[in-house]
């Protein structure tokens, strides 16, 4: 179980090519790994995603929202989670139980390793409806010139004021 993300801060050096090398070297051919993804601003789900892909592994994923109707309500918050191991394991524990879902990556996100980390690709794909290419250009269609956001060097027709 890789539980590390307490915060919204992300220990990138535990979701990276060589760290899912190592947990698998220690894990048993039958056996899971779970990484606990929750995170208020970054994907951190798609980074995990990626990283199985990338391991011939395949993975699934949970979103857990408490209902207003459960005991303790205000003292539960949502969370969400990855599991990740052999296709035909994952086939064989979890293909009866609809609550894991077979996960795809967020495009914006690529498979990190200990010389990369893309973090912003894991931001703009934990945005609402974020599911942009990472070597795509980036931008608000907020006119307010305080909270747009400007990647590559370019603003929007509405920012500039021109067409």
């Amino acid at each position: 179980m890789v539980d590390a993300f307490s915060s919204d801060a992300i220990p990138a050096h535990l979701v990276t090519r060589e760290a899912m090398a190592l947990y698998q070297s220690k894990v048993k051919d039958d056996g899971v790994m779970f990484f606990h993804t929750s995170n208020r601003y970054a994907d951190v789900s798609s980074v995990v995603i990626e990283l199985a892909r990338d391991a011939g592994l395949e993975a699934r994923e949970m979103l857990f929202n408490p209902e207003e109707d459960q005991p303790y309500y205000d003292l539960v918050a949502p969370a969400n989670g990855v599991v990740v191991a052999r296709p035909d394991v994952m086939s064989a524990i979890f293909d009866s139980n609809p609550d894991w879902k077979k996960a795809e990556p967020n495009p914006a996100v690529g498979v990190w390793t200990d010389d990369y980390s893309h973090i912003l690709g894991a931001l703009i794909a934990g945005m609402d409806g974020g599911t942009l290419d990472p070597l795509d250009e980036v931008q608000s269609n907020n006119t307010d010139d305080v909270n747009s956001i400007e990647i590559a060097g370019q603003q929007s027709e509405e920012q500039t004021g021109t067409e």
